[in-house]
């Protein structure tokens, strides 16, 4: 999965890269385009062919649609390009937040759930119960007993 994350994160560079100064962007971008666009695809099906790890399997899910998605998006932005001006720059917001949902998918699926942390045993008698226990101990030696008549004593 390394080299998987690392040719991932390459791609991503690039794309965001040419995304960021769409002045830039022309015709003869297009060749760059198709490249980086087989990179999400040959990522999308290295993806399908690895198992997700346990308790990831709807982020794992969201990454392969994502990347699905970025594919298309980056297809039809250099089709636009190819077009002209005024097509491409209606595709410009969709392209970039195809290519923002990838890395937002890549973040899900690196954040593992914290387990809990399982309790210590404890031995010998709790603190907090010797403690309560003393006070018990103290206000019953405090209150003085009432005295019980003695049934031989006349009233």
């Amino acid at each position: 999965m390394a080299g998987f994350w690392s040719g991932l994160a390459g791609t991503l560079r690039g794309l965001e890269s040419l995304a960021a100064d769409p002045h830039h962007l022309d015709a003869d971008m297009v060749g760059a385009l198709r490249s980086l666009q087989y990179r999400l695809h040959w990522s999308s099906e290295l993806l399908a062919g690895v198992e997700p790890p346990p308790g990831a399997r709807n982020a794992h899910a969201e990454l392969a649609d994502a990347l699905v998605d970025a594919r298309d998006a980056t297809g039809e932005f250099a089709d636009a390009l190819e077009c002209g001006d005024a097509a491409a720059s209606t595709l410009l917001l969709e392209w970039r937040g195809a290519l923002f949902r990838v890395r937002l998918a890549r973040v899900r699926l690196s954040i593992r759930p914290q387990r809990p942390a399982a309790a210590e045993p404890r031995t010998g008698f709790p603190l907090a119960a010797a403690w309560a226990a003393r006070q018990n101990r103290r206000k019953i030696v405090r209150v003085s007993p009432v005295p019980v008549p003695d049934e031989r004593e006349p009233r």
